[in-house]
């Protein structure tokens, strides 16, 4: 069987201590639209686990988007039916529709297409598609579906640690976060200006919010979770999923009720033993899936009204990848699920679309979404978009890193990978424009550090020493300005958020960027954007 060669970038991992660089020994090669493989990355270095397993094979991700080991299921693009939901055969990002010749579960049998005839017609394919399945398969056995889904925040839940009541309301006199253990932090900010003088800012409150947010935290988890990963055994909160939780959502609190469901994510160990034991992505998915089918059936229906509430789905890097999954199935296609997507923020993961375009238009395999548009605001005077989707990935590039940096390559010259900023969709104008950011880094106080780990226990991922302001969060104003850039290496075109002026805070390292603080770089102008997104989409419900 051929091994599958995992490309590990910046969306997979959030700390390079694991990371080795390596240069993929095979060329890549761009095959036709409509077979398994989507066109190569072109990534030419490429940060890799010596023999670790994923979909991909010789480093080209087997769908449009680099889920960098997530398997991804397609669905038919040739347009929505009746539902919504489209029906022909044609792939998506390479991936055939389920019951068409490339889906592993066919009538003839895992990796055999209807028919009997090995996928893409040559026996070695059909070798490594068998044998893929019952590497699949064997898993399958090991670990089963939760008996119900595991939730870390949840509107109304005893103890929340997103502060919420069920009507999005905090549980306490502000809005205040809380780890497994009942410990408390609160979510105020400590605004910096450029003299050194500073303010404290507070949260606003949220006032029973008309829209939700749904998210899907990063790669967080050292070990498995739980650590006995055996039939339906469920995850458990720990310190780190709370932690990041409240890094990344805790600013956007005042905006929405927050939905946060534990997932059996791949550990960074996982990655590490890729060699030996191949990671399970899908388990990952199903988990937090089946955590949205629940959402979707009993939270987002109003109660009073009966109809369906707004949702912002946010993810990011391992958890934007499976975001993306999700939105391909039960978003990209599908009219009437479509019209509760008030955006998705796809952080820290690659969106591809093609270079004149905001999506695939419906039948591009290589396009993350075919129906699904980026965010764009022509001028401050149009509307302020909604249904569309947010992606970028952050780095301060210094001149000659740009060829060696992990993320943002054009799989070819007809595509690029993403880039939205949101203070630029909110200013409205040019995609391009450069605009003031409002960095809002968690501290000490927040991440419960010390003198041994000053991140808690998130110092080994997020590598960066925290401030120890007495809030939640140090704003810093004044201070930084972003802008989508693009440059063309030996590699293919490159497009990333540019982010200048945070030398001071945290330097960009110059594989993975500011990859770790995507959420925190633009923390305002992020909260801000979902802010005029949600009340934009209540505006046009009512």
């Amino acid at each position: 069987m051929r091994r599958r060669t995992a490309v590990l970038s910046a969306a997979c991992l959030i700390t390079a201590a694991c990371l080795t660089a390596t240069t993929p020994a095979a060329a890549h090669t761009t095959p036709p639209p409509t077979t398994t493989q989507a066109s190569s990355d072109q990534t030419g270095t490429a940060l890799t686990l010596s023999g670790q397993h994923s979909p991909t094979t010789n480093g080209t991700p087997v769908n449009g988007t680099p889920l960098r080991g997530t398997p991804v299921k397609g669905k038919a693009t040739d347009g929505p039916s009746e539902d919504g939901r489209a029906t022909s055969g044609t792939p998506v990002n390479g991936i055939p529709a389920e019951g068409t010749s490339g889906d592993r579960k066919s009538a003839d049998g895992p990796g055999q297409p209807e028919g009997g005839t090995p996928a893409g017609g040559s026996p070695g394919d059909g070798e490594a598609a068998e044998g893929l399945a019952a590497e699949e398969a064997a898993k399958d056995l090991l670990t089963g579906p939760l008996a119900q889904p595991v939730w870390l925040c949840r509107p109304g839940k005893t103890a929340n640690p997103c502060g919420q009541d069920a009507a999005g309301n905090p549980m306490d006199p502000v809005i205040t976060g809380r780890y497994p253990d009942g410990h408390q932090v609160g979510l105020d900010a400590t605004v910096i200006r450029p003299d050194g003088t500073t303010t404290n800012e507070p949260l606003p409150p949220p006032q029973s919010p008309k829209v939700d947010c749904f998210y899907a935290y990063p790669t967080v988890n050292l070990l498995a979770n739980p650590l006995l990963l055996l039939g339906g055994n469920p995850p458990v909160a720990r310190e780190s999923e709370a932690a990041v939780t409240l890094t990344q959502m805790g600013r956007l609190t005042s905006n929405c009720r927050v939905f946060v469901p534990l997932y059996r994510q791949v550990a960074l160990t996982g990655y590490l033993l890729g060699a030996i034991i191949p990671p399970h992505f899908e388990t990952a998915y199903q988990d937090l899936k089946q955590a949205f089918r629940q959402y979707w059936d009993t939270d987002n229906i109003d109660p009073a009204t009966g109809k369906r509430r707004g949702v912002i789905l946010l993810g990011h890097s391992q958890g934007a990848f499976h975001l993306a999954r999700l939105l391909q199935e039960e978003f990209d296609g599908n009219a009437a699920n479509t019209k509760s997507l008030v955006a998705a923020y796809i952080v820290g993961a690659e969106v591809r679309v093609p270079v004149d375009a905001p999506s695939g238009g419906g039948s591009d395999p290589v396009s993350t979404f075919q129906h699904l548009p980026a965010c764009e605001r022509p001028s401050g005077q149009a509307p302020v978009p909604v249904g569309c989707v947010v992606a970028f990935n952050s780095a301060d590039l210094q001149p000659g890193h740009e060829e060696t940096v992990a993320f943002g390559r054009a799989p070819d010259p007809a595509h690029r990978v993403l880039c939205v900023n949101p203070a630029a969709v909110l200013a409205g104008g040019p995609a391009d424009a450069t605009t003031p950011m409002r960095p809002y880094m968690p501290t000490k106080k927040l991440l419960r550090g010390n003198l041994l780990a000053p991140a808690g226990s998130l110092s080994l991922l997020l590598n960066f020493t925290p401030t120890a302001h007495p809030t939640g969060f140090a704003a810093y104003a004044d201070l930084a300005t972003g802008r989508c850039a693009r440059t063309d290496t030996s590699k293919g075109r490159l497009d990333w958020l540019q982010v200048d002026g945070l030398d001071g805070i945290r330097s960009s390292n110059s594989a993975l960027g500011l990859h770790v603080l995507d959420y925190n770089v633009d923390g305002g102008g992020l909260a801000a954007l979902a802010a005029a997104q949600a009340a934009a989409w209540t505006a046009s419900a009512e």
